[in-house]
């Protein structure tokens, strides 16, 4: 058993919260395990919380300090999705409405639309197992469109489906990967392509950029050292690779020039996990106020686990130059055992 909670914000920080309880601690363990924020059109963010088996409880927005909400209901996707949600992303991807929709992922991956009485199971689409997802429009025909990422097929891919007024595809429109026209390097084993994904919005561009880290990725000598691809939808989406002249991608490894810190296996560590290596953690915002966003990759297993993290100003898209670096000692976070800053990045 666990419990969730909410936490309110002010001109100081956070401040005071309250306790979600867990409304049937008997039937699940790790309640609050992951969380997501549905937000839909009567501008009252509902909470979806996942525990250790596949139901997700949902909680209205309306939340007070007293401990009130707006009422609750539980979602019991189909019998056909087994195993506990890795991971809840809330776009609004189901036609042409304001409503809130979910993508799982983990064991089974899938995505659900909401309606006006909450997320409906009947509308549960079983999607391949992924790690990673991301939603944006990509083609610029103003719906939302789900990335998959599967960096454990071969180098990785990420898979995109296109959505229209009808909702998202069943099954993958077109499938990315470091072989497909125009993104740099190639595929092979271990690069873990896919691994992470983060989207935003293109002031230069129509359509949404997507960053796709590689972990895993090897350069010269230094085996697992990570890389991150930022791609630029077309008209066409990303399929458009090397047919639309508004399509493009951009790489980046610490042996970019003006990146900080240098390519290296693991990263200073003898450690395999590639879940820690550059491009394992990826946020896009605009953090200077400029209407550019800015990509943010964390660094976590640099200087043997200390952990760090770059940005790439934008300036209509991410770029490297006079790309600064964030370290835990320079943040005042203790670099005693490890800490792996970087390791997630959010905001």
């Amino acid at each position: 058993m666990c419990l969730g909670g909410a936490l309110w914000g002010s001109d100081a920080g956070l401040t005071s919260g309250v306790t979600v309880a867990d409304p049937a601690p008997a039937s699940h363990d790790k309640f609050g395990r992951i969380l997501a924020a549905l937000v839909d059109s009567d501008q009252k963010p509902d909470l979806a919380i996942g525990s250790d088996i596949p139901t997700i409880d949902v909680y209205r927005g309306g939340f007070t300090k007293a401990g009130g909400n707006g009422g609750g209901y539980r979602f019991v996707p189909p019998a056909s999705v087994t195993g506990a949600p890795a991971a809840i992303a809330s776009g609004n991807f189901g036609g042409e409405d304001v409503i809130a929709d979910i993508v799982v992922t983990g064991a089974s991956t899938y995505y659900a639309l909401g309606s006006a009485t909450g997320l409906s199971p009947a509308s549960t689409v079983k999607l391949p197992t992924s790690t990673s997802v991301a939603i944006g429009d990509f083609d610029n025909n103003y719906y939302e469109d789900i990335a998959l990422g599967a960096p454990n097929e071969g180098g990785g891919a990420v898979r995109v489906f296109h959505s229209d007024a009808k909702g998202p595809s069943a099954t993958a429109s077109y499938t990315i990967t470091q072989d497909s026209p125009n993104i740099p390097d190639t595929s092979e084993p271990g690069d873990r392509f896919g691994a992470s994904l983060e989207v935003a919005a293109s002031r230069g561009y129509g359509s949404q950029l997507l960053a796709i880290g590689a972990p895993g990725e090897s350069l010269g000598s230094a085996t697992g050292t990570g890389a991150v691809t930022l791609v630029h939808g077309g008209e066409q989406g990303f399929d458009a690779i090397g047919a639309d002249s508004t399509t493009y991608a951009r790489f980046f490894a610490q042996s970019t020039p003006n990146v900080p810190g240098n390519d290296e296996t693991g990263d200073h560590s003898s450690s395999c996990d590639h879940r820690i290596h550059f491009g394992s953690s990826l946020h896009l915002a605009d953090t200077h106020n400029d209407l550019d966003w800015d990509l943010l990759v964390g660094v976590p297993n640099e200087n043997a686990g200390d952990g760090a993290a770059v940005y790439f100003r934008g300036n209509t898209d991410p770029s490297a130059s006079g790309t600064p670096g964030i370290s835990a000692f320079g943040t005042g976070v203790p670099t005693s055992g490890s800490p792996l800053f970087g390791a997630h990045l959010t905001g």
